[in-house]
């Protein structure tokens, strides 16, 4: 190699050292967005009734499980927040068998700084079938949420009403059954048209 070009590559070098501690600079000093969680809850909702059925017989009969949030978010970019995600996860103390562990994601876009709701249900056959219940009975229920922003963990709670092991959420199979697509996201239930502008708007699912 030339001295020449042995200069010039010394130089590019040093340029991009320098660059490179200015770009992680400049992300650390990026707007944060802080979450607090305020509340969490259980609610025993029954099946809306429209005005139109498809059935003159039809009836609503059973009840389902409706997993609560709220919580209040401060920071981001002019007091908006892109993308935050809550990772829920739902223990199922069932009176026959193992306990049974429901798990679900979701990303609500466009956050403003405030406070927010969110939730997730479980339906009534579900709950009848291994609640062996009609009524869901709140205290055969427990429920966890980590709360991600700008791509860091910023919030996590549980809610119980009895005393569980610790980091039961973690728990995997034979401890617990694992049961895929049982906690529904709103838009997958019959109150996707209920309280529209109550909950953050979801990021969809891709298939």
């Amino acid at each position: 190699m030339r001295p020449g070009t042995l200069g010039r590559c010394l130089l590019g070098f040093a340029a991009l050292a320098l660059l490179c501690p200015m770009a992680v600079l400049a992300q650390d000093n990026r707007p944060r967005t802080r979450v607090r969680i305020t509340g969490m809850e259980f609610n025993t909702i029954r099946t809306p009734m429209f005005r139109e059925t498809t059935n003159p017989k039809a009836t609503s009969e059973y009840e389902w499980l409706q997993v609560y949030l709220e919580y209040e978010t401060e920071g981001g970019r002019k007091g908006w927040t892109d993308e935050i995600t809550i990772e829920w996860s739902l223990l199922v103390l069932a009176p026959s068998g193992k306990p049974i562990l429901l798990q679900e994601t979701a990303t609500y876009l466009d956050v403003e700084n405030g406070k927010h709701r969110a939730a997730m249900y479980v339906r009534p056959g579900f709950i009848r079938r291994y609640g062996e219940t009609k009524r869901p009975n709140k205290s055969q229920f427990a429920f966890y949420v980590e709360v991600v922003a700008d791509g860091q963990r910023v919030a996590r709670q549980e809610y119980s009403k009895t005393t569980l092991p610790r980091n039961w959420w973690r728990a995997k199979e034979p401890d617990v059954r694992l049961f895929e697509g049982e906690l529904l996201r709103p838009e997958d239930t019959p109150f996707a048209v209920m309280d529209y502008d109550f909950y953050e708007h979801a990021k969809r699912q891709r298939p």
